[in-house]
């Protein structure tokens, strides 16, 4: 099932209250009652994941080197970016 509209939830992570959306592009963070946003790319999202015994998601998951899923991204486009007005997603170069 595809995003039709952003998705958001409260979530408390390391004592501090949250605002996590999800979105066809990224997993963006705000502190509840803040504006700034910060956001990672699901590609970003999936290379840091790893399976049960520690190995890559792409490996765990049985996905082939070479395929777009398999894809690290580069370095001129970062994964995380800022927003001043919460909801906007934005990238820095």
């Amino acid at each position: 099932m595809k995003f039709n509209k952003p998705l958001n939830r409260d979530v408390e992570i390391s004592g501090n209250a949250f605002v996590v959306g999800l979105d066809q592009t990224a997993i963006t963070f705000r502190l509840k009652g803040k504006r700034k946003v910060v956001q990672v790319d699901w590609q970003t999202v999936l290379d840091a994941a790893r399976g049960e015994n520690g190995e890559r998601a792409t490996e765990y998951l049985g996905i082939p080197k070479g395929s777009p899923q398999a894809t690290v991204p580069q370095e001129d486009s970062p994964a995380l970016s800022h927003s001043a007005s919460a909801g906007e997603h934005t990238s820095e170069s």
